[in-house]
């Protein structure tokens, strides 16, 4: 993974907006519920896809909160590992790195992901999301 001096031109700083971090936040417990109404042995692509999307929504609302902005979805997970890198162990950002790496080629390659992936690894991206869902609450 990328370093904060790689990523920060890609960043920049804005002023605060804790309605629109608000507005994420809604959106992704949105997404979460979906995602967990799937099928997820038929949709896992999807599911991981949409687990991603929901965590990099909440990546996004700790910027807006924070007064930063990027376009770069590897710069959002680099913002979470430089700002709050006591929050979350380096296993974990990485794995929030990998999930990243496979949304990008679920979108743009069409890989499609095994079922036996999200089995193993279901509760261990909800509990990363409810600990940035923690984070996020605490700050708007």
């Amino acid at each position: 993974m990328k370093t904060w001096e790689d990523v920060k031109h890609q960043v920049w700083k804005k002023t605060p907006n804790k309605e629109k971090s608000r507005s994420l936040l809604k959106l992704a417990l949105l997404r979460l519920e979906a995602v967990e109404e799937k099928d997820k042995k038929r949709f896992a692509t999807l599911a991981v896809k949409d687990y991603y999307e929901i965590i990099d929504h909440i990546l996004e609302a700790l910027m807006e909160v924070d007064g930063y902005k990027t376009l770069s979805h590897e710069a959002k997970v680099v913002f979470l590992r430089e700002f709050y890198s006591g929050k979350f162990s380096k296993a974990e950002l990485d794995f929030i790195n990998r999930l990243r790496v496979m949304r990008n080629r679920i979108s743009y390659e069409g890989l499609f992901i095994d079922y036996d992936f999200l089995r193993r690894n279901d509760d261990r991206v909800n509990a990363i999301i409810q600990r940035l869902v923690e984070l996020l609450k605490s700050k708007v």
